[in-house]
């Protein structure tokens, strides 16, 4: 779940703005730099304190990104096309 209380995202938004900003300032990343971004962090918070639990939470922690995503971003653009284009 992404909705954590505002004062405990304090320390990462400034890092993750500036992230963003180094990423889209001249072009639009590819997907191959964003995969490798994602998976250097994962890596790095599993390398810490490797362990199977460790990787299990990191690897459900991927899934809800991916849902969540889907679920607040991608489904409601895909609607928005469907309700320009039409429907199947």
């Amino acid at each position: 779940m992404p909705y954590i209380p505002k004062e405990a995202r304090t320390p990462y938004d400034p890092q993750i703005d500036k992230l963003v900003a180094d990423l889209t300032n001249y072009r639009e990343p590819k997907p191959g730099e964003v995969n490798y971004i994602i998976s250097r962090l994962i890596w790095e918070l599993f390398d810490h304190a490797p362990s199977y639990t460790k990787g299990n939470e990191l690897m459900g922690v991927l899934d809800c990104v991916k849902a969540e995503f889907y679920r607040r971003k991608l489904a409601p653009y895909e609607d928005n096309k469907k309700g320009i284009y039409g429907d199947l």
